[in-house]
């Protein structure tokens, strides 16, 4: 025979078969209840529970967050306050109103004397009761639902901060000893928890029969610090109002042995300026688009690998961002259509594509589109973001009668071999002087050895800090893409190969902006390599010149005034 217990809180109606039979869980039949417990008055910030926490009032954090997962039958307010009765109302929960109280009765207290409201809306004794703090406006519905799991097999449910620290405390001689055992790193220390106050739940009869929530065996559900904010000084509030106005935000950049890996660069660079906010950096990893994985392994950045852009637009829907970067070249009008309808900002950069002229805002720093209107386009080198290290670095610069670093780079993988081409050009003129060869992660296969060109130096791959390497340098040949506008931030005269026809139309490879600009890279012969570097060389005056003009061309620049501008734009404080 089978036992079928029928519970009257099941949704769907349970039925019998000879082919199929359900059986349900006893403790599945529990239900949970929620208790919170708001004041009108508080000590620190006045009337806290009732104030507007971005937009809304304190209270209404956590009474959103449980509906999202709960019946609001089963949700009481307790409060001593008219307005916040009013609050709570406006959700459709039970109100039990108190006497104005003193501050004084502990939540067990309160708990307690909430049992004979909770029997009268239909609480049992083997339902669960969770007690849950307004002042801890960031508890996640995944912590509530997990409480409700980890409770079934324990007395009680906590949750807490995991807050490892080197503590002291006074003995009974009231003298301060340590209450560790041995001085290590924070991480190495085991584990302390301090309870967040967000939950704290145990059965309806044992709460009843103890007076107090804490039943063993207890189980702790560890959160962060910002799910365990529980606020109550200003302090606090001043941190749960930065919190508030976080944003989440998604940079879809891609890297390739053709496209190369300056997208991965500077969407490191705005994931560095953005970094007070909850930022992600999505790239694809699939087939030769292996490059990001290995570019972001040893940096903070949170990093999400996919296999497409198709993929990304899931990610995107499920994450809900409020703002979406694309720096992927030209984007599809339905791409950015449907990253647009998950009622997300969309900006784009560099981006040719019909996707371009929806896109919210449009971020051209190395040309124009023509078919973006300038109120939502952002144009020239003023506006290109660079690492943070090329704002810090202090910018004077010296310019040398004599030619004595040369400086090669060429992106991070170097597709038309311009390396190779500088390197004999340099050769060829026997230059004599000292030779740096850069290479990103996507150009290292292709060994560098100076002795078969007669040339002394170094070759260094995946820099950590470039503006150094940038600024020793007297002269330095590259590729047409970012790599100029670092150059021109310290000033260094820049001789250009571009690496493909995108490249020529880049608008800041100019002599008005520091550079001589030799064209695609494979039309030029080595012997005009030659030649066009030893006038660069010998030409002391137009060096002096190409670096005024730099200098002058990025004057002012920086990633904060960028996102300002941007701000400006979408109407969003960033």
């Amino acid at each position: 025979m089978i036992y079928i217990k029928m519970c009257n809180n099941l949704s769907d109606k349970v039925i019998l078969s000879i082919k199929i039979i359900t059986a349900v869980k006893w403790s599945d039949c529990m239900k949970t209840w929620y208790m919170i417990p708001v004041r009108g008055g508080s000590k620190d910030v006045l009337r806290k529970n009732a104030r507007n926490l971005g937009g809304k009032p304190l209270l209404a954090y956590v009474l959103e967050t449980i509906l999202k997962v709960e019946n609001k039958k089963q949700v009481v307010v307790v409060t001593d306050d008219a307005e916040l009765s009013e609050i709570a109302r406006g959700y459709e929960v039970n109100i039990v109103m108190e006497e104005k109280t003193t501050g004084k009765a502990t939540l067990d207290n309160v708990a307690y004397n909430t049992l004979s409201e909770l029997y009268k809306l239909g609480a049992k004794g083997d339902d669960y009761f969770f007690t849950v703090q307004a002042t801890c406006p960031f508890l996640k519905t995944e912590t509530i639902i997990k409480a409700k799991k980890l409770i079934k097999n324990n007395g009680s449910i906590l949750t807490a901060v995991d807050d490892r620290f080197l503590s002291w405390k006074m003995n009974s001689k009231g003298e301060l000893i340590p209450a560790y055992k041995k001085r290590v790193n924070r991480q190495e220390l085991p584990a302390n928890y301090i309870e967040s106050g967000a939950i704290i739940g145990a059965r309806v009869k044992d709460i009843q029969k103890h007076k107090t929530r804490i039943i063993k065996p207890v189980a702790v559900i560890s959160v962060d610090k910002v799910e365990g904010m529980d606020i109550d000084d200003y302090i606090d509030w001043y941190a749960a109002e930065y919190i508030v106005k976080r944003k989440r935000i998604l940079i879809k950049a891609d890297s390739s042995l053709k496209i190369g890996m300056g997208h991965l660069y500077r969407s490191s660079a705005i994931a560095y300026e953005l970094s007070e906010h909850e930022t992600y950096i999505v790239s694809n990893i699939y087939g030769n688009k292996k490059l990001s994985s290995s570019f972001f392994k040893d940096m903070p950045h949170n990093f999400i690998g996919v296999k497409s852009d198709s993929e990304f637009v899931k990610l995107s829907q499920r994450m809900k961002p409020d703002i979406i970067i694309l720096d992927q070249l030209d984007t599809r009008y339905d791409y950015v259509k449907r990253l647009k309808s998950t009622g997300a900002v969309v900006i784009t950069l560099e981006d040719m594509g019909p996707g371009a002229k929806i896109a919210d805002l449009l971020i051209s720093d190395l040309y124009k589109n023509p078919e973006v209107e300038d109120a939502k386009q952002l144009t020239g080198v003023q506006n290109a973001f660079l690492h943070p290290s090329f704002t810090w670095v202090n910018p004077d610069k010296k310019i040398n009668k004599s030619v004595d670093n040369i400086l090669l780079l060429f992106g991070g993988t170097d597709p038309s071999n311009l390396t190779i081409k500088a390197l004999n050009a340099l050769k060829a003129i026997k230059y004599k002087g000292f030779v740096r060869a850069v290479q990103g992660l996507g150009r290292k296969n292709r060994k560098i050895d100076l002795n078969e060109y007669g040339l002394k130096g170094e070759v260094l791959t995946n820099v950590k800090y470039m503006p150094k390497i940038m600024k020793e340098a007297d002269i330095a040949l590259s590729s047409a893409g970012r790599t100029i506008t670092e150059l021109m931030t310290l000033g260094t005269p820049v001789l250009c190969m571009c690496q493909n026809k995108k490249e020529t139309t880049h608008t800041h490879a100019k002599k008005e902006c520091g550079v001589i600009n030799l064209g695609l890279g494979a039309d030029i012969s080595d012997k005009k390599l030659s030649e066009e570097i030893n006038k660069l060389i010998q030409n002391y005056e137009l060096r002096k010149k190409l670096h005024f003009y730099a200098k002058t061309t990025v004057k002012g620049r920086t990633n904060r005034e960028i996102v300002r501008k941007i701000s400006n734009i979408i109407k969003v404080e960033l």
